[in-house]
């Protein structure tokens, strides 16, 4: 028991396994877009979706009975299963987080490597606070029909937000601002999206030892 978590987390990872040919795919169209472009812009779709792709994997909802089947055959605790399923979760968050900073050195117009990281801190805090939010109301009993696209929603609706506030005259003094402080705004942004995956954490398990399984 003493071991359950960090086998429950590798147990998480080989279910992504099936995953594999998605990864593929999204790999290879986005580097056939670099090298035909020598443009990064449009990878960024490929590089944002995919780690949103595979956290929908990992958590629970009416397609994917794993959690269930998982507790009901495994001498583990629900809070064990729930904690292992969020770190799965987090380490994909912070697979968001790295991954620009490859990605910004290649192209027409290799990024500077501040202006990748704070856009991994930025695409990281938005994964984990989309996952934080959705993840209760998943352990809750699921979204129904919407289950697989509750997060992806949720995305959207903060892209929304995001583009509305663009609007406002005094973003570019804050962008500006944010600039200039490029690394200690992406750690905040990384600690922010840790802090919020932790209480979604802490909820989800006290929701779902409430559950009926």
């Amino acid at each position: 028991m003493d071991h359950a978590i960090p086998n429950l987390v590798g147990l998480n990872i080989r279910t992504l396994r099936p995953m594999a040919r998605i990864v593929i795919l999204f790999v290879v169209i986005a580097a056939l877009m670099i090298a035909a472009t020598r443009d990064t812009s449009m990878a960024w779709t490929f590089v944002l979706m995919l780690p949103l792709v595979l956290a929908l994997r990992i958590m629970p909802n009416e397609g994917n009975t794993a959690v269930t089947r998982l507790f009901g055959t495994l001498p583990v605790t629900r809070d064990q299963t729930v904690v292992a399923q969020f770190i799965t979760m987090g380490l994909l968050c912070l697979i968001a987080v790295v991954l620009p900073l490859p990605l910004g050195a290649i192209g027409r117009s290799p990024l500077p490597i501040e202006v990748s990281a704070l856009m991994g801190g930025a695409l990281g805090a938005a994964l984990a606070l989309t996952l934080a939010i959705t993840a209760p109301f998943a352990y809750h009993g699921g979204f129904g029909p919407f289950a697989m696209y509750a997060p992806m929603m949720v995305f959207a609706a903060g892209a929304a937000v995001v583009v509305a506030v663009g609007n406002v005259d005094a973003l570019p003094r804050v962008l500006d601002t944010v600039m200039r402080h490029a690394w200690p705004t992406a750690a905040l942004l990384v600690i922010g999206g840790v802090v919020a995956l932790t209480i979604s954490c802490l909820i989800s398990c006290r929701v779902f030892a409430r559950r009926d399984l």
